[in-house]
Formats: C-alpha cells, structure tokens, sequence
C-alpha cells in the first residue's frame, strides 16, 4: 500500500521517492490545474456526496470519492486528475454502477478510495466534528469557482443516500452560507429543506452572476445544466 504525505501550504502530493506536480493540466475546459488549486477540486467533491475516514492509529486520511452523472466525459476526466495527481491507485479497476433514475434518467455512479495520505488532519477537521460531517465555519476561504463548479455538477440524486455522506447541519451553518455567496460573489440565495436534502437555489436575480462565475470551468458538454430556471446546489442530511 502506497502513503502518501500531503503538503497543506503547497498542496501536492508526494512519496518519498518522487514528487507529483502538473503545472498546466488543461481539463474542464480551460482550467489550468496545478499543485495548488487541485486541492478546490477535493474541498467540492466533500461539499457534495464525498467523504473522509480516518485512521486513528497514525493520522491518516482516506478520502472516498463518489460521484455519479449522466456524463460520462465528466467523470472519466475527474477520474484522470486523480490519477494524475497520485490520489488513487491508477491499476485501480474502475468498477461503474448503472443506476435509473426519475424519468428514467439513466446515470452511472462510482465510488473510489484514495491512498492513506498524511498530514491531512486540517482538512478533516475542517469537514468533520465528533465524526460528523459539517459544513466548513471557513467556507468563504474554500468556495472558489472551481470548489463552487464541482459542487453544481456532482448535486447528489434523490436516489443517492450515502449515510456517512450526510452533514450535521445546524441553523447558523445555513445562514453562513448565505452571506458567503452574498458577500463574497454577490450571489442571493433561497434555502428549502427538501426532505432528506437541504437545497440552495439561486434566485433569479443572480443567476447571471452564477452562470459567468462557474461557466468558464464546466466541461461544455455539461453548460446544458446552466440553462435551468432554478438552478441550485445541495447537501444531504
């Protein structure tokens, strides 16, 4: 089994026999991904259905990535960072589940595991509380485009119940979501509980905003999506 450390100020991954960094990794249209803004890509997938687990015997993280879409170029290329960026094991055999969802919608799901990796503790915490998943007192510092982009496309289907996936959510937790999309993206938001769902929809008025700001990112294949007269993101709980 592969350890990896991971560096919290620079944000790449490393062994102790070779270093991974890719300077211009050109994906998600024209998204230029690097050793430190690679890391936004995990803070979405965390914001959504994917989840940490730790090791208390040596401090170790383990990241399980779930994703599922009905584009399948999307998770392909999510995939690839991974692998480019040394997260997971790239021999890994990629196992796809079918799933049909509401008017007979047809998605594929997958669920992969990093490698242990290390020094990962303040991302934890940052995600976690008594070993539950919260929503980051710090998101105004985590909600870039490219954290912001990856949280739109991978909005969990109904049909998509991952317990360990739910976040432990408190009043405060909402209304801080709200004033970091109002203050840092001057972006207005209504939020609904929906069941098992908590659902941020972008009002009218900002859609534009919301558009401009993920838009430059999102394969084209997937600006369909943007077309939406209530487009929203969403956490489980």
């Amino acid at each position: 089994m592969k350890i990896y450390n991971f560096n919290k100020q620079y944000c790449l991954l490393s062994s102790s026999k070779n270093t991974k960094i890719f300077n211009s990794y050109r994906t998600l249209t024209t998204y230029n991904f690097n050793d430190g803004n690679f890391i936004y890509l995990i803070i979405g997938s965390l914001l959504v259905n994917s989840y940490m687990k730790k090791n208390k015997l040596d401090n170790s993280i383990i990241i399980t990535f779930v994703k599922c879409s009905n584009n399948m170029e999307y998770l392909m290329l999510f995939l690839e960072l991974l692998k480019k960026f040394g997260v997971i094991d790239p021999k890994k055999k990629l196992k796809l589940k079918k799933i049909i969802s509401k008017n007979n919608k047809v998605l594929f799901k997958y669920s992969l595991d990093s490698y242990n990796l290390y020094n990962m503790d303040w991302l934890y915490k940052i995600f976690y509380k008594n070993n539950k998943k919260i929503v980051p007192q710090n998101l105004d510092k985590l909600l870039t485009p490219l954290s912001l982009s990856i949280w739109y496309l991978d909005n969990i289907p109904k049909i998509l119940k991952p317990e360990i996936s739910r976040f432990d959510i408190k009043n405060e937790d909402l209304e801080n979501i709200s004033h970091v999309f109002k203050n840092k993206y001057s972006i207005e938001t209504t939020i609904k509980l929906e069941k098992d769902i908590i659902a941020i929809y972008i009002k009218n008025t900002s859609n534009n905003i919301f558009i401009e700001l993920i838009k430059p990112i999102i394969l084209p294949s997937l600006e369909y999506k943007l077309k939406s007269l209530h487009n929203k993101l969403t956490l489980l709980v």
